[in-house]
């Protein structure tokens, strides 16, 4: 009896304490997974988006995985050419920028732990993302500057708050009326009557955008007021500067089919602007397409786009920005027929003249490392010789003159 007696009071105190010793351990385990969750929470980078400076009501946190993850809705139109040449961190900065375009929220905040080691800066990389689409001009109204925010998470139980030191960047150009604009040009765009062939190949058709523009669209040298949008205005105004130009390229090329982004020059000293022009893939080959009339080109019809589509990078006259960051372009669709030091030098006069009779059209395009026309009369020597009248079309660069030689 004494024995049964001790089994019922041994018997609960046993199940107590491991009831007690498994509520213990559960209780650890508890704790520990969500110390775990917190120190994930903590690393995590997060972007947070709004439409206003507070981030009050209508603001979003994103995690760095679930920005890199993120597929814009405008990629039809992007070439990624920048974006392919940028490291991990960097590319989810890029697509935490192209979803606050796409959602419309002109201010968003991106911690200081987002850009470890990072060559680019935070404007660097905007930047990049207008290069690459055609719909995201270049002159962005951005600013933007030191900021910290306060977020808090509710991990198992716990409230847990956290401070994101980084800056807030703000484009007007990502608000729902601008982005309106962009959106507006593009339907546009899709209903010009380009006259095209069905069998036209990637070469042709980029001709064939080129020559459209140009017929179509004029070069305003005065300065848009801030706040238009460029692919807008050359769309709806038939005017506009070299970004309208070369947006309105990039995205008649992306939407069909045919890889093209843009290049930028920085303005220089004084009041010399910059400038933004087109790489295009080819038949497996980058090259050059300066579709914003040069001022300093004298030209006739369709003279200005045997100089200015196709073209190296050697012909290029305003030094790109980011050198190095895009692909080469090497080669020339209109061959230059030969490349002298200078109108003065011994063999110019036969080089030019062999080369006139050689082509197989009725113009030659000739290239000088130095050139003066009011003190070269090699020109007329060569009329002379051939008994041609020929017209000089001159592209000054900073180092190279292209010459176009023809009857008249």
């Amino acid at each position: 009896m004494k024995g049964k007696k001790k089994l019922f009071i041994v018997i609960p105190l046993i199940v107590t304490i491991i009831f007690t010793a498994l509520c213990s351990y559960g209780l650890m385990l508890f704790h520990k997974e969500r110390e775990k969750q917190i120190a994930q929470w903590n690393d995590t980078v997060w972007f947070t988006f709004s439409d206003t400076i507070e981030y009050g009501e209508g603001s979003v946190t994103l995690s760095s995985r679930e920005m890199a993850k993120y597929k814009s809705t405008e990629d039809v139109y992007n070439s990624y050419v920048y974006y392919n040449t940028l490291k991990k961190e960097e590319k989810i900065i890029y697509k935490a920028m192209q979803y606050a375009y796409d959602n419309n929220y002109v201010y968003f905040h991106v911690e200081q732990k987002a850009l470890p080691e990072s060559e680019y800066s935070l404007m660097d990389i905007l930047t990049f993302l207008s290069l690459d689409s055609p719909v995201i001009q270049q002159n962005l109204d951005a600013e933007w500057y030191d900021h910290e925010l306060t977020t808090s998470n509710v991990i198992l139980g716990k409230v847990v708050e956290r401070k994101l030191e980084g800056d807030t960047i703000f484009v007007d150009n990502f608000s729902e009326e601008r982005t309106a604009e962009a959106d507006k040009a593009v339907e546009k765009i899709k209903k010009w009557d380009l006259e095209i062939p069905e069998d036209a190949d990637d070469t042709e058709k980029a001709r064939a955008f080129y020559r459209y523009i140009d017929e179509n669209i004029e070069y305003s040298s005065a300065k848009v007021e801030k706040g238009v949008d460029y692919l807008c205005l050359a769309v709806t105004s038939g005017k506009t500067n070299c970004d309208g130009f070369a947006n309105t390229f990039s995205l008649l090329c992306n939407m069909n089919g045919i890889k093209c982004f843009e290049k930028l020059s920085e303005p220089g000293e004084e009041d010399e602007e910059g400038h933004t022009w087109n790489t295009v893939m080819l038949s497996g080959e980058w090259y050059n397409v300066d579709c914003t009339p040069a001022q300093n080109i004298e030209s006739k019809d369709g003279v200005r786009e045997l100089l200015r589509f196709g073209y190296s990078d050697e012909f290029q006259l305003d030094i790109a920005d980011y050198e190095g960051v895009f692909p080469e372009c090497n080669q020339n669709i209109n061959p230059v027929a030969c490349h002298l030091d200078a109108c003065s030098s011994d063999n110019a006069l036969s080089e030019i003249t062999d080369a006139y009779r050689e082509s197989e059209n009725d113009w030659i395009i000739i290239a000088f490392d130095v050139f003066d026309e009011e003190e070269c009369d090699l020109f007329q020597n060569v009329a002379n010789r051939l008994y041609l009248d020929i017209d000089i079309i001159t592209i000054s660069g900073d180092e190279i003159t292209l010459c176009y030689l023809t009857k008249k």
